[in-house]
């Protein structure tokens, strides 16, 4: 008797199921086209297609990076200055520090800036720089990630300029591997590639690593193969000095990394993608802080693209291009657009096919996972290393589930910044840098 709910629940799914596929085989090719256009107009073409591009690029051989001497007129590797600031990290900065430490790039150095934590991490650094050739900066008192930056940028040596995050830790020829983008001397900037390191914590870290190795990690080597990089990420990217000094420094508050992106990229210079210098970040861990983080880099989408760099849209503009105009655009459609439109869709669906929303919301999410589970499978193919784990596989399942909250977030992130400017109001700044904030 205590089984028979499990019965009774096994023979109503099943039923649901029929009902479902003799719903789906009895409409036309048009009516299903209606029906389903989020998923069919917006979202394989974005994602499938492009991964099976990737794919096919890759088959096709990959391109002569040339050798790291190339990089020097005396055949000895360019000095690599990696600036990390760090803020209130004793738990991870140890982990960063040994990771760098242990590069097999033969000519770096680190310079490590302390933006007034709190915490034990200005006595963790500090002994790191006795023990080992580290410079180290305390700044004293907070003055914000850009500051930290910029002051570590002035006392670097480097010609090449690589900015990371104090909680992200580096594989052994991570920098080895990026720098040798930068034989082609119409590159500016190189983004590294990345994984969730903390993805075994909870199911939202699970979440977390599938779309960093899905969404971002694929997303990013198909970007890099069109020229579309608008952001190398804060936590792994490496620039030329000389780039650096013609774009200017880090202006204060959230956005700095897309910012510097982009005036690189006005200034011309190529951004390219390395997807086999891996870097291991660690993905929030409770959902408020999860939330903070993709309201800020919602928010700095719209900060950075539709105003502070909105001379990309003015074709008489002397920082116009073609190539510009068009990274912006596939930003600004998949990233708002494509959030925006399902939103419009679920309402869509409940006034013209209100008595079937259940059903339809339900192929939807299969069709979603089916999606996945191919981008997946692309996705190991073109792996630098094969062994992802297969125990994120059964969360597949629920990963549409999450990207759609996620698109839900993008959409208050939006209306936030465009009506609020809440980019300003931030705490990723301290409130006297706040204040120092160019408003755009």
């Amino acid at each position: 008797m205590s089984m028979d709910w499990l019965l009774f629940l096994l023979a109503d799914t099943g039923f649901f199921l029929n009902e479902a596929m003799l719903w789906f085989q009895s409409k036309e090719l048009t009516e299903l086209l209606r029906i389903f256009w989020v998923m069919v107009f917006l979202e394989i073409p974005r994602y499938l297609l492009t991964d099976i591009y990737s794919l096919i690029r890759a088959n096709m051989g990959k391109p002569r990076l040339g050798k790291l001497s190339e990089l020097s007129t005396t055949g000895e590797p360019p000095l690599v200055s990696i600036i990390v600031p760090a803020l209130n990290e004793e738990r991870l900065i140890d982990e960063a520090i040994v990771s760098l430490l242990h590069q097999d790039y033969p000519n770096f150095e680190i310079v490590v800036v302390d933006d007034g934590s709190q915490d034990n991490t200005a006595n963790i650094c500090a002994k790191h720089a006795k023990q080992h050739n580290i410079r180290f900066f305390p700044l004293g008192e907070r003055q914000g990630k850009s500051a930290a930056l910029n002051y570590g940028i002035t006392v670097a040596s480097g010609d090449y300029l690589m900015f990371i995050d104090s909680d992200t830790s580096y594989d052994r020829s991570a920098i080895s591997r990026i720098m040798r983008y930068f034989n082609d001397p119409e590159v500016g900037a190189v983004s590294g590639n990345f994984k969730i390191r903390n993805q075994d914590t909870n199911f939202l870290t699970h979440m977390v690593a599938i779309e960093y190795f899905l969404s971002m990690s694929m997303g990013w080597r198909f970007k890099g193969l069109m020229g579309l990089i608008v952001c190398v990420p804060g936590w792994f990217g490496l620039y030329q000095r000389s780039v650096v000094s013609a774009t200017g420094l880090f202006e204060p508050g959230p956005g700095n990394d897309s910012d510097l992106t982009i005036k690189t990229r006005k200034i011309h210079k190529k951004i390219v993608f390395a997807p086999d210098a891996m870097s291991l970040t660690d993905a929030p861990v409770t959902w408020a802080a999860w939330i903070r983080q993709r309201m800020r880099w919602s928010r700095n989408l719209v900060k950075n693209r539709l105003r502070r760099h909105r001379d990309v849209f003015d074709v008489t503009s002397s920082n116009f291009s073609l190539n510009n105009l068009l990274a912006f655009l596939d930003n600004i459609f998949f990233l708002m657009v494509v959030p925006v439109a399902w939103v419009i869709y679920l309402i869509d669906m409940g006034f013209h096919y209100g008595e079937h929303i259940v059903m339809i919301l339900f192929i939807n999410v299969c069709l979603h996972l089916l999606l996945r589970l191919t981008q997946y499978a692309i996705a190991l193919t073109l792996s630098e290393r094969k062994a992802m784990p297969l125990e994120l596989l059964p969360y597949l399942f629920f990963y549409g589930f999450y990207m759609a909250f996620y698109k839900l977030v993008r959409v208050i992130a939006y209306i936030d910044e465009l009506v609020f400017r809440g980019s300003y109001r931030d705490k990723f700044a301290p409130p006297k840098v706040q204040k120092q904030m160019t408003r755009y």
